[in-house]
């Protein structure tokens, strides 16, 4: 039996196509410990936990448990004696906390006993300015707030943190928070029944 050899090539062939292989699993990997920045991939992921602790903690007060349930997810990714400044669509200042505690006793339990549920959503996280421990990171929220009539309210933000690393751990120390606007939802009540 006589074999078609014409598909094997040479050595050579063989030899550059196993060396750009080699090439490919470095790069592929070299993209897992570095983002495009030179920031690492696990550094990345820890500062945007903080915009994930900061929507758990705030549904939790109203969904979980109430005060303390708050604090202590919030907790996870600010420092307490952070800064919490909103504002309105316009850009002017709507309101100002300075500490974990004052923002969930005077920001959030005031804003959501009107509500039933919420679901805090943040997406478009993006990191950057990372210089050594500080970094600042950018998160697009979208807050979906149950009404006791089944209204929906709807509140599309944009949140800037400046961050810190102290003790191996990120923390935001400032979170300014920006309503993009606001939209309620009326469901035809014939569908939710």
């Amino acid at each position: 039996m006589e074999r078609n050899h014409e598909y094997v090539g040479n050595g050579k062939k063989w030899a550059c196509i196993f060396m750009l292989a080699i090439v490919m699993l470095f790069l592929g990997s070299a993209s897992v410990l570095y983002a495009g920045d030179g920031m690492s991939m696990n550094t990345e992921a820890k500062i945007e936990k903080i915009s994930k602790y900061y929507a758990r903690g705030t549904d939790a007060a109203l969904n979980e448990g109430g005060r303390d349930v708050a604090i202590e997810w919030i907790s996870k990714g600010f420092k307490d004696d952070c800064t919490f400044t909103f504002y309105f669509p316009d850009g002017s200042m709507w309101d100002q906390m300075d500490s974990i505690e004052d923002y969930v006793d005077n920001f959030v339990l005031p804003v959501l006993s009107a509500y039933r549920f919420s679901f805090h959503a943040v997406s478009n996280l993006l990191v950057n300015k990372v210089d050594g421990n500080t970094a600042k990171l950018h998160t697009y929220g979208v807050a979906t707030l149950i009404g006791a009539d089944k209204s929906q309210d709807v509140v599309f933000t944009f949140y800037v943190d400046d961050v810190i690393r102290e003790n191996g751990v990120w923390k935001s120390y400032k979170r300014d928070c920006y309503i993009l606007g606001f939209d309620k939802f009326v469901p035809d009540v014939s569908f939710t029944q």
